[in-house]
């Protein structure tokens, strides 16, 4: 019996244990589907966590400042918390091209490839600093990863060569973009039309123009304005007059900077009048951001009838129609208004818009404005304007700063022009160019050729192009001045300042352009620049293969020390200035000490005379 129960105990025991077998396979085999679908499941939650994270992450940077935006930031790239979105917003908001190429190297560090938004903004913020070198690099690397193949990036690199005067490059590119896929699209057609009025190529220009529309492409205003800005620049104002008619015939609608580029027409032409009455109509155009061609054309034409036509295009009706803005009463010419403002017939219209719907005037054609006033000698009506406008429209972009202070600077009012120019950099606007060579040439004017070298060295400090990337050193070790962009008296400056630092036996080569964006299409800088070597007793003569070069003879050893120690002096000098100063502060904060003091010890005074007379009178 034992060993029998031993058999069926064995048994019994065998077909539990294969039953468990079978049923936990089924069970298994029932639940893999489940599991793999709970895996693709808990995948796809952990994947919309981390995107809502980013996005979070994302808004906090756009919400908080710069400089609590980079701690946070640092908090979460240690955290392993950053992708390329969030690097790419941190290099946006970077302040200079070195600190967006730390914030790069990091990413890659990390092993985050950078994508397209990445590299436009990176190109961009070379290009601003005038970092050449940098983006070729960039476009190399680009082009070995067969990776620029973004029309957008592919325009902003014929950009980025455009503006620093690389036009022979973004020409070549151009060339070898257009014979690539993807084909080009009206982004990169614009930019190689820019390209070309630069290079003063207006028939090219034109022919891709053309181009556009055989591709089946619609142009739109930014396509044609580059045209109607050059053209106006060589006062060829008949070829404008033919642009806006084809963009009429076209129906393609002027925005706000192609209507811009037209004011600049009329202003170079001195047609003051057409300005302020094409002004004054834009609220009978019907749309705020877009004019149709036809309406502006009447007022490229000096026309006594002025306000027959104003009655044409608001009806043909007596009296104001409605939607029209109310008509403010006219001032006399120069009264003084409550706030000692001087009150002038311009300041009408600029209630006017404010006051009446529709189109306005923005910033950059209130600019336009005060820069014609400033070249008629009207600077008071330049000033009224200024001042009118940052009143109403609170704080003002660079371009009304820079013409305000170009008005400035033509009547020989240095210290207000000094005072707009403090005033525009404590309000965070962009330094440029063309304001540096206002107040220098406003200085050089005078004879005041000390102020001169202090805004010229301004700009060399605060990395302002070209006065920054002027100066670059050549294979065989000779040195290149390229004084583009520069008014004749900058480029005097520029070229004694580089000349100190040029080695003694080696070639100077100065770029002066050979004028072709000029009026006239004469180069203004060459003269000046040959006067000023006359005089300092060196020889140039034209590069054989360029004529926008002069290339100076070997320069001796005792003209490069002279220069050097002009530069050594005026350095000392500006070093002075920042050690006495910083002199004056401390002063300045030991006498505010002093009357701290001082108080303190009159309030212990009549602390303790008080104390003294309650003793007495209890």
């Amino acid at each position: 019996m034992a060993s029998r129960g031993k058999t069926v105990m064995g048994r019994l025991w065998l077909a539990r244990s294969m039953w468990r077998s079978m049923t936990s396979g089924s069970a298994a085999r029932a639940e893999a589907p489940d599991g793999l679908q709970g895996k693709e499941r808990r995948q796809g939650e952990e994947e919309r966590r981390r995107i809502a994270e980013s996005k979070q992450i994302m808004m906090k940077l756009k919400q908080l400042s710069s400089h609590e935006c980079m701690q946070f930031f640092r908090s979460i790239s240690l955290q392993g918390k950053a992708d390329v979105y969030h690097y790419t917003e941190m290099i946006s908001k970077s302040s200079s091209a070195s600190e967006a190429e730390e914030l790069m190297q990091g990413m890659l560090m990390r092993g985050i490839a950078p994508t397209t938004a990445t590299y436009t903004l990176m190109l961009k913020k070379y290009q601003e600093e005038g970092k050449m070198q940098e983006v070729r690099q960039i476009v190399e690397e680009l082009e070995a990863r067969d990776s620029l193949r973004d029309n957008h990036l592919r325009s902003i690199v014929i950009y980025a060569f455009c503006r620093n005067h690389g036009y022979s490059e973004a020409e070549k590119f151009w060339n070898t973009f257009k014979r690539r896929d993807p084909k080009p699209d009206l982004v990169l057609y614009n930019s190689a039309v820019y390209m070309f009025t630069r290079l003063n190529k207006l028939y090219e220009a034109r022919m891709t123009i053309r181009e556009v529309k055989q591709a089946g492409l619609h142009a739109t205003a930014q396509t044609y304005t580059p045209l109607i800005d050059r053209y106006a620049n060589l006062r060829m104002f008949e070829e404008v007059k033919a642009i806006l008619e084809e963009m009429d015939s076209e129906r393609i609608m002027l925005d706000k900077r192609a209507f811009n580029a037209i004011m600049r027409t009329l202003s170079r032409s001195g047609k003051m009048q057409n300005m302020y009455n094409l002004i004054s109509n834009m609220h009978n155009f019907g749309i705020d951001s877009q004019f149709e061609p036809r309406l502006i054309l009447d007022f490229l034409v000096c026309d006594e009838n002025f306000h027959a036509k104003e009655k044409h295009l608001s009806g043909d009706r007596e009296g104001p129609q409605p939607g029209s803005p109310p008509q403010p009463p006219t001032s006399q010419e120069g009264q003084q208004e409550d706030g000692g403002q001087k009150n002038f017939p311009e300041m009408d219209l600029m209630r006017k818009w404010e006051l009446g719907g529709g189109a306005a005037p923005d910033g950059s054609t209130i600019s336009i404005l005060i820069a014609t006033h400033g070249r008629a000698g009207e600077t008071d009506k330049a000033l009224a304007l200024f001042e009118e406008l940052k009143r109403r429209r609170g704080p003002l972009t660079s371009h009304v700063y820079t013409s305000v202070i170009f008005a400035l600077c033509l009547a020989g009012r240095l210290e207000e022009a000094g005072g707009k120019f403090e005033e525009m950099r404590r309000n965070g606007c962009q330094l440029g160019p063309t304001v540096l060579n206002a107040l220098i040439d406003g200085h050089m004017a005078k004879g005041d050729g000390k102020g001169a070298m202090r805004w010229f060295t301004l700009g060399l400090e605060e990395k302002i192009v070209p006065f920054s990337s002027c100066m670059r050193a050549g294979e065989d070790g000779s040195l290149y001045i390229d004084l583009h962009s520069m008014s004749p008296n900058a480029s005097v400056l520029a070229l004694e300042y580089g000349l100190s630092f040029n080695p003694p036996g080696k070639n100077v080569t100065v770029v002066t352009g050979q004028g072709k964006h000029s009026p006239g299409r004469q180069s203004v800088l060459k003269p000046a620049v040959k006067n000023f070597l006359e005089r300092e007793g060196l020889e140039a003569k034209e590069d054989e293969r360029n004529a926008g070069r002069l290339v100076i003879a070997k320069m001796k050893g005792s003209r490069t020390v002279a220069a050097l120690c002009t530069v050594v002096l005026v350095t000392m000098w500006l070093v002075g200035i920042v050690i006495a100063r910083e002199w004056l502060v401390q002063l300045r904060r030991r006498v505010e000490v002093g009357k701290d003091k001082r108080k303190v010890e009159d309030l212990q005074r009549e602390l303790r005379d008080s104390k003294k007379q309650h003793s007495v009178t209890s």
